[in-house]
């Protein structure tokens, strides 16, 4: 009591862990789970029962621990995402990392 107290991120990074734990997954249906079984990686499902404003949420969290620099956010996300985030031109080797069955397609389609 009347102690002063100092954090060294450790509240925070358990903070986001449990809450990524919750957000960061299939369940939370945000994420396309044809994707992550084919691909291991999460992408966004286009067709979720979930509100715009959900997503914008979890693009909010996710900006804030990476702001923050909190390191341990289990997030799977392909690179092409960060790619996108950066205003970075995206190719077929993206499309590769996402969905390997229809870049594998189109590849063969462009050789024939």
């Amino acid at each position: 009591r009347g102690e002063e107290g100092q954090d060294a991120g450790g509240v925070s990074r358990e903070f986001f862990r449990l809450l990524s734990g919750q957000l960061f997954v299939l369940e939370s249906r945000f994420f396309e789970k044809a994707v992550a079984e084919e691909a291991r990686v999460l992408w966004f499902d286009r067709t979720s029962a979930r509100e715009s404003v959900d997503f914008w949420m979890l693009g909010v969290v996710l900006g804030l621990a990476v702001y923050n620099s909190l390191p341990g956010l289990d997030v799977a996300f392909p690179v092409c995402v960060f790619k996108k985030l950066r205003g970075e031109p995206l190719g077929l080797d993206d499309l590769l990392e996402v969905q390997p069955t229809v870049a594998s397609s189109m590849r063969a389609l462009l050789a024939w």
